[in-house]
């Protein structure tokens, strides 16, 4: 089969971003996170950035931004008749904390729903910011990670894998103050 197209396309310095915020704009949505398999979707990528086809951080940072921007809208769209619908869901988020929203974008049933989650836990503007962005890269992060290891191209010497873990451990310590800072403010104890 004949992939000078897609060759062509990957070379235009345009669409490769497009179609990595697109793609994870839609797999942002409930439904559409279903169908379209974010854990593969975002390994695939990986694995493209072994080939030099793409840059890490800019596949990073504009998958992590479409998928934010995909459930800020969510949030922002439901309304309070919808929100008293998942008033259960709300309650088992503040009953197992935010914990719950950070495993949940690693559990693959559980992911097209972490969207809802956040909405319907009606956090402050603000709150959901700080744990959905550094959430979305994390989530991100570690798949884009698994599909260089993937690839093979795993080397103390392989610029993309150390992008990768500098990035992970970045994100990984300041969504770990967030929590705590959370935490504190909500009064619960840590443990």
């Amino acid at each position: 089969m004949n992939s000078t197209w897609l060759q062509s396309l990957l070379q235009d310095s345009h669409w490769p971003a497009l179609i990595v915020f697109l793609l994870l704009w839609l797999e942002s949505f409930p439904f559409t996170g279903v169908l379209l398999p974010g854990v593969a979707l975002v390994t695939g990528l990986g694995a493209l950035v072994t080939t030099q086809a793409m840059n890490y951080v800019e596949i990073l940072l504009i998958g992590s931004l479409g998928a934010f921007l995909g459930e800020h809208l969510i949030r922002k769209k439901l309304s309070s008749d919808q929100l008293q619908r998942y008033q259960a869901l709300h309650e088992k988020i503040r009953h197992m904390g935010l914990e719950s929203v950070l495993a949940g974008r690693f559990l693959w049933f559980v992911h097209p729903l972490v969207p809802l989650m956040l909405g319907a836990g009606m956090l402050p503007f603000c709150w959901f910011v700080a744990i959905s962005l550094p959430t979305c890269l994390l989530w991100m992060n570690t798949y884009l990670l698994l599909g260089v290891l993937l690839a093979g191209v795993f080397s103390e010497n392989s610029p993309a894998a150390l992008e990768a873990i500098s990035v992970f451990a970045v994100c990984a310590v300041i969504l770990l103050l967030i929590l705590l800072a959370y935490r504190q403010t909500q009064g619960r104890p840590l443990s």
